[in-house]
């Protein structure tokens, strides 16, 4: 091993150092493109809530929908993110390899069959939902209708933008929903004489405008990347490919569920105020979509800790004897926790910023009418709870990525399991309690209990990072 050696590429330029007796630390410097590629994933990500939010907003502020059918509406967008969490999370592990090999034919074909199961999965889940609403009564025929077509449009764009995501393409994402919005807004005003219709044709005109953009560019990044084909890896037999992605799916469908528990426990509380239960509902769920943002903007920079991960990690292997294994793995914790706290410190930062402008915004008036909602009490305490929860779900998250990119979900798995049972018991206790606000304490309870389990699934990961690292691919 080299006391000092210089490595330089067209993108990256290292320089691991160790004088005798010091631990090597491995200093990796991006190239200022890929750099700022990874960290506007975040902004870029910021963008598709806030179409979303518009959507909502449009569809409030016209008038001929009530808040519970726009609260109908909102409640489809949202739970077509848990239902569709666990498919992308399955999709990702194949079409990466895939990608990385540069067998664009093989991911074409992989992503073409796992969107067809996606599909009729979700199809599914929408028809138990259509008959269990129906039978319980608590939407009325055009609610459910609406709950049902928000569902399924919007979890067709979730799984059309996972492969623009692993193209490194979700710039077209956010231009695709601003699409949808552009042209739902547009039918909207010029049918306007007809208040009975006008809503219901600019929805499925917006949502088939979202779906067709994103189609196009999804077609267009996969010719850009077969322009240069490098080999052909012919794709496992069907049962190995759904053994290879169970576990990716097990943990996205389980962390979707530990977001979305508050959720739960907030309806089922809003339901139990007898007075003002939609307003319950829409204060309790606009704090939470406020809340997000911090926890969206730092994706970026996680973004960019995993690619640097893996420059770390090749760096670290050939500068490190295959007798001194422990080595490589120290190198890589510290690393590990080097980038944690920067992260926290970033998100925790965002979080401040965001609580700040909050406060300025309902000062000012602005939040009251943009929601439409008399008084703004219930939205800025599950405001604040929520970027609580949101920074120690980004924590837990930060830890797990390490795990899913050396192929190692199971320790995914075992970080967020804990999390979920605690938050469904905390939650079905503070729940008794009364009051939407309450039901928050229980994903703040299961987000904490996540953050520590990931921290101990992690230090196991590193501990065995040579291993881990080894059989990765």
């Amino acid at each position: 091993m080299n006391a000092t050696t210089t490595t330089t590429t067209a993108t990256t330029t290292t320089t691991p150092t160790r004088a005798p007796g010091q631990r090597m630390r491995l200093v990796v410097g991006p190239g200022i493109r890929d750099a700022v590629q990874d960290y506007s994933q975040g902004p870029v990500a910021l963008i598709p809530a806030l179409v979303l939010l518009l959507t909502i907003r449009e569809f409030g502020a016209a008038g001929a929908w009530g808040s519970r059918q726009v609260l109908a509406l909102a409640l489809g967008m949202t739970v077509s993110v848990l239902t569709t969490t666990g498919f992308v999370q399955g999709m990702n592990r194949r079409a990466s390899i895939c990608f990385g090999l540069g067998d664009i034919p093989s991911a074409t074909r992989f992503l073409r069959n796992a969107l067809l199961l996606a599909g009729i999965c979700i199809a599914a889940c929408a028809c138990l939902v259509v008959v269990v609403a129906s039978r319980v009564g608590l939407f009325t025929p055009d609610e459910v209708v609406t709950f049902t077509l928000a569902f399924l449009g919007l979890s067709a764009i979730w799984l059309l933008s996972a492969g623009l995501s692993l193209m490194r393409a979700s710039v077209w994402f956010a231009i695709a929903l601003a699409a949808g919005l552009t042209v739902g807004v547009t039918v909207d005003l010029a049918l306007a004489r007809w208040p009975s219709l006008h809503l219901s044709l600019a929805a499925v005109c917006g949502f088939t405008s979202t779906i067709a953009v994103l189609a196009w560019s999804t077609r267009r990044a996969l010719r850009r990347k077969s322009a240069s084909p490098r080999r052909r890896v012919a794709l496992p037999s069907a049962a190995y490919l759904i053994s290879e992605a169970t576990p990716y799916f097990v943990h996205g469908a389980l962390y979707a569920l530990l977001f979305f528990i508050p959720h739960i426990f907030g309806w089922l509380a809003a339901l139990g105020a007898s007075d003002t239960p939609v307003w319950s509902m829409a204060s309790f769920e606009a704090g939470l979509t406020l809340a997000i943002p911090p926890l969206i903007l730092a994706g970026g920079m996680a973004e960019h800790t995993l690619q640097q991960f893996w420059q770390q990690a090749h760096l670290a292997q050939t500068s490190t004897s295959a007798t001194h294994a422990r080595e490589f793995e120290i190198t890589l914790t510290a690393f590990y926790r080097r980038q944690l706290l920067k992260y926290l410190v970033v998100l925790g930062g965002l979080s401040i910023g965001a609580s700040l402008l909050l406060r300025w915004a309902a000062d000012a008036g602005i939040v009251a009418a943009w929601l439409g909602l008399d008084r703004l009490d219930l939205v800025q305490s599950v405001f604040h709870v929520g970027l609580l929860t949101y920074w120690l779900l980004g924590w837990g998250l930060f830890n797990c990525m390490f795990a899913l990119s050396v192929a190692r979900p199971d320790f995914a798995i075992r970080a967020v399991l804990p999390g979920v049972a605690v938050a469904i018991v905390a939650g079905a206790a503070v729940n008794l309690l009364g009051g939407s606000g309450y039901a928050l304490l229980s994903a703040l309870v299961g987000s904490a209990v996540y953050a520590a389990a990931s921290s101990w699934t992690t230090a196991r990961l590193f501990d065995g990072m040579h291993y881990y690292y080894a059989t990765a691919f």
